[in-house]
């Protein structure tokens, strides 16, 4: 249609963008995908600008994926996939703060009812859900911000081996390898070589080896851990590194 109105010498243009949209109930927004993109034509007229025009014939793709079982679901999954990204992915002090406050309207008493009568009613179901849905949201992503370091018991004696050797001094950072650090303490030799040397080569043939780590080895490991720590608090100072031979 551009290319005829040009030929006529009447000005055109191609649009692109979205066409249409679905009300997402569970997340109070409107739903635009990628199945809702459309071209349409604008023709200029002089003294009304740019009028749309679309010559796309009807069709019949939308009804069809309303009608679909996996509609609410998708919708529901959106929903959530819109909240995660809001409250968790662009989480800030002011969302924060307005987080808070909105959650703890949520579960309080109605106040005097000239009050409740001015405003949307707290116990909406609608907002109660969503409420609960975010503080649980919240809670698992500062869990897992929070928690442990990820591994079997072999990897959390390693790293507490790590971090001993990093408070004394030892090791630059936490980026030392596991076997550098006991190349390291070779080199300084240091006392605590040996049982460093024991519990990386049990960590990692536990780790990465495939070899089960089991009560007996765990308990040596556990050991090795205490030696070095032992090792680490009588060395008052360390020995200057030597030039190996």
């Amino acid at each position: 249609m551009v290319v005829l109105l040009r030929t006529m010498g009447i000005h055109a243009r191609e649009v692109n963008g979205f066409l249409g949209g679905q009300w997402n109930e569970f997340g109070q927004y409107l739903a635009v995908t990628q199945n809702e993109a459309h071209s349409w034509v604008e023709v200029g007229f002089p003294g009304y600008g740019w009028v749309p025009f679309d010559p796309t014939p009807a069709g019949a793709g939308t009804s069809e994926a309303l009608t679909s079982w996996l509609w609410p679901g998708r919708f529901l999954l959106d929903g959530l996939q819109h909240r995660w990204n809001k409250w968790i992915l662009d989480y800030d002090q002011e969302a924060q703060s307005g987080l808070i406050r909105r959650t703890s309207e949520l579960f309080r008493r109605d106040g005097p009812t000239n009050q409740a009568a001015d405003r949307p009613s707290s116990r909406d179901p609608v907002a109660v859900f969503w409420g609960i849905l975010m503080v649980l949201a919240l809670g698992l992503s500062v869990y897992w911000t929070n928690r442990g370091p990820s591994g079997g018991p072999e990897t959390r004696l390693y790293l507490r081996l790590r971090e001993s050797c990093r408070r004394a001094g030892l090791v630059p950072n936490d980026g030392i390898a596991p076997l550098a650090l006991v190349d390291e303490l070779a080199r300084r030799r240091h006392p605590a070589y040996r049982p460093a040397q024991s519990l990386v080569t049990t960590y990692l043939q536990s780790r990465f080896g495939g070899q089960t780590l089991d009560a007996s080895a765990q308990e040596e490991m556990k050991v090795a851990l205490a030696a070095v720590r032992r090792a680490l608090r009588s060395e008052s100072g360390l020995t200057p590194p030597s030039t190996p031979s």
